[in-house]
């Protein structure tokens, strides 16, 4: 009507007056729902904020899905480490291993899965091969290198060799479990380096000290279950060695042999002891 004959016509004019009526009531409609709109859109943000940061990482279980995501700034004290000369810097500094990519691309979820947390030193035995040649010093990943200095294989990040639970944790978590709180990485770290212990080139002896402070310092049920009790990990594994037949019956093959590793490489007197 606007372009036609009838432009400035009664109808025309009484069309325009029925247009801005109901704008009117619209904003007036749309000032009494205010409130409820925005809580939609908000919600709506919500989801799609939610979707945008599930698809970066996907976990392998809804245990670690809910775990708790640490502020990443709690790694920038490393501490309850030993002193090693960094044959690269040529200084003294905090031990660290170096952690080269795993050759899976989902491997945060394969980490974090129910069966990497109730098989958690068959875990280890997985990671033992993301390890490479030498211990160097916490400043030389300050220098932001992406490849080894030797091997060249391309890295991850790197791991401290810690007495302390929650800094292995962190660290673990950091580089496989997306910062989250997940306490099954403890029990992964110790047996991935108690097989790395097997290569000709690990220091065994630096290993062993660090895996047995540790042990000693991380806290949990003394038949390695969800139980209250809780108690060394030391004392826990002498338990479940000597309680061998309701202690490991229901964890996997891989586990079990894991686990013996460990008390034959930190504590040979248990298993002597038996022997005896």
């Amino acid at each position: 009507i606007a372009i036609s004959n009838e432009s400035g016509s009664l109808k025309h004019q009484q069309l325009i007056e029925k247009y801005n009526t109901i704008k009117s009531n619209n904003r007036i409609n749309l000032n009494k729902n205010k409130v409820l709109i925005d809580l939609i859109n908000n919600f709506l943000n919500l989801i799609s904020d939610y979707n945008k940061d599930n698809t970066l990482f996907v976990y392998g279980s809804n245990r670690a899905n809910r775990a708790v995501t640490y502020d990443e700034n709690d790694l920038t004290v490393l501490e309850d480490c030993p002193l090693i000369d960094c044959p690269i810097l040529m200084i003294e500094d905090n031990a660290c291993i170096l952690i080269k990519y795993p050759t899976i691309d989902n491997y945060i979820e394969n980490y974090t899965s129910d069966y990497a947390m109730e098989s958690p030193f068959e875990l280890g035995t997985w990671l033992v091969d993301l390890l490479t040649v030498g211990v160097y010093s916490h400043e030389i990943m300050a220098c932001d290198i992406q490849t080894h200095p030797i091997t060249r294989d391309r890295l991850l990040g790197f791991l401290p060799l810690s007495w302390n639970p929650k800094i292995v944790m962190k660290h673990m978590s950091k580089l496989f479990g997306n910062r989250k709180v997940l306490w099954h990485f403890v029990r992964a770290y110790i047996s991935m380096l108690t097989y790395l212990c097997d290569y000709q080139w690990a220091n065994k002896s630096l290993i062993i000290d660090v895996l047995q402070k540790l042990c000693s310092n991380y806290k949990v049920s003394s038949d390695l279950k969800a139980s209250e009790d809780k108690i060394s990990l030391t004392k826990a594994l002498s338990h479940v060695y000597y309680n061998y037949s309701t202690c490991l019956r229901d964890r996997t093959y891989t586990d079990v042999m894991a686990i013996l590793k460990i008390i034959n490489l930190l504590y040979p007197e248990i298993v002597n002891q038996q022997i005896e």
